[in-house]
């Protein structure tokens, strides 16, 4: 649902939206003050993640380059904006599950934890898969698997951590966390297995390929 803005503060945002990614944040904006009709964050997200995406590539030549800061800036706002809007789901869950159970670093674990979250998912919210996928330029969609190994390929190409043992998880806390990842469950389109779940945290520890 669209939040209103009253019309000095919908312009002023506007303005700044101007000069950091012109056309494409008064899109945006246009959306949040309530000018264009949306019916989901869908399209915010995927456009969200094509921004973010974009930027990866220039920003690691030149961390100066302004129009990449500019797509970063952009992209992390309709994240941003959608994260807002939206419940929380298992990626979420396991990721706050493992930070604050055993003290890893909060980026770090997200990083690792995120492409086999969208494994697990995959076959149940096969739509989402494709928006990522299309917004990552990501080719073979018919795999259900497709999506999840591009972005763990992704982050080990940038040097992001691939493995839970790497950032500091116990071998012995697994089961644990699998435990915990059970417990007071959040919405989520496939629904939480605990057998499921001990798998996909091995996985994860040992910085495997995700599995469904």
């Amino acid at each position: 649902q669209a939040v209103k803005l009253d019309d000095g503060r919908a312009a002023e945002i506007m303005a700044t939206l101007d000069q950091v990614k012109g056309d494409r944040g008064r899109w945006a904006m246009a959306i949040i003050a309530g000018q264009m009709s949306c019916s989901s964050s869908f399209g915010m997200a995927e456009e969200g993640i094509r921004a973010s995406a974009a930027a990866l590539v220039p920003l690691r030549t030149d961390l100066r380059d302004r129009e990449a800061r500019g797509d970063a800036l952009y992209g992390a706002w309709l994240c941003g904006i959608v994260l807002g809007a939206i419940t929380m789901g298992l990626h979420h869950k396991l990721c706050h599950t493992l930070g604050g159970s055993f003290g890893l670093p909060h980026a770090e674990v997200h990083a690792v934890i995120l492409p086999h979250a969208l494994a697990y998912n995959a076959i149940a919210a096969a739509d989402a898969m494709g928006r990522i996928g299309r917004a990552l330029g990501i080719k073979g969609l018919g795999d259900p698997l497709a999506v999840a190994r591009a972005l763990q390929d992704l982050a080990r190409h940038y040097g992001a951590p691939t493995s839970l043992a790497a950032i500091g998880m116990p071998a012995d806390g697994l089961e644990h966390a699998a435990d915990l990842a059970v417990q007071n469950q959040y919405p989520n389109p496939r629904a939480l297995e605990r057998a499921a779940l001990r798998a996909l945290l091995q996985r994860a520890f040992d910085g495997a390929h995700p599995e469904t």
